[in-house]
């Protein structure tokens, strides 16, 4: 084992400077993935998780094939892909409780069959409705994934299948996972479970705290500076949501986004829940 001081240290026989110490330090950061940058505070890239299926806007529709796509070529990190069950119990990807927004056919995902409905055409881009294997096998190499389940109740079943399938496609280790507590407590030390400030607090206070499975999730626009330096001093992630409908109420969405967006940079936070139309304040 190496006997290193401030001043020097010997390799194979020799002495070496500081400087070329510090150039050693460098080299071994960059061979083992050790950053010199400080972890929060430091200017570095965004990292964007593309809200309901990557891309969305006038030419592409919510969980779409096509948003994975274009959130892959913009450079997103992450696409935010929401879960639901057919009557036949297939899993597709689908915000809405309904049809009727795109594909207009107003019935639950859960009270038609899959074959039912495979065939329907967005009205935005002529997309038809996306099986999560599929989204999933896009996704690999390409997209870290943050699941949304929209499934009622502890359903281990389909959590297990849900499980299996990030499993297959080598996304289950950096996958992000919301929604409810049975859901979240699936996937506890599994995938990383999105918490609020209040929740994390408790769950710091109550048991052995693996801050690793955790990020903070909240809504930009609710997110305070002093959480954010909550979650940076316990080594938590954190993970804004950026939604053009938190904004409706009180000022109109592009501001209040370019807003959260412009205080959150600042405030150091690297991982970002957006709707597409922000991206351009986060895009390098």
């Amino acid at each position: 084992m190496l006997s290193l001081s401030i001043n020097s240290v010997t390799f194979r026989g020799r002495r070496l400077g500081f400087v070329c110490l510090f150039s050693i330090v460098l080299f071994a950061g960059k061979c083992f993935g050790i950053s010199n940058e400080e972890p929060f505070g430091a200017p570095v890239k965004a990292k964007i998780i593309g809200h309901r299926g990557g891309v969305i806007d006038s030419t592409y529709t919510e969980n779409s094939m096509a948003g994975l796509e274009a959130a892959y070529k913009r450079g997103y990190y992450m696409a935010e892909i929401d879960i639901r069950l057919t009557r036949d119990g297939q899993l597709i990807i689908l915000h809405d409780a309904t049809l009727n927004n795109y594909y207009h056919v107003n019935k639950a995902a859960k009270d038609l069959t899959w074959d039912e409905i495979r065939g329907l055409k967005s009205d935005r881009d002529g997309s038809s409705p996306v099986l999560l294997e599929d989204a999933l096998k896009y996704c690999k190499g390409r997209l870290q994934v943050m699941l949304d389940t929209k499934i009622t109740g502890n359903d281990t079943v389909n959590f297990k299948k849900i499980e299996d399938l990030l499993t297959k496609y080598s996304l289950l280790d950096n996958a992000m996972v919301i929604g409810s507590n049975e859901i979240r407590s699936y996937f506890d030390g599994k995938s990383k479970t999105g918490y609020s400030i209040n929740a994390l607090k408790q769950l710091k206070s109550r048991y052995e705290f693996k801050p690793e499975r955790y990020f903070l999730f909240s809504h930009g626009n609710e997110i305070k500076e002093e959480d954010v330096k909550w979650a940076q001093a316990n080594h938590v992630m954190v993970v804004p949501s950026i939604n053009k409908y938190h904004y409706f109420r009180d000022i109109p969405f592009m501001e209040g986004a370019k807003r959260d967006i412009e205080n959150l940079k600042k405030w150091g936070v690297v991982y970002y829940q957006i709707d597409s139309e922000f991206d351009r304040w986060l895009v390098n």
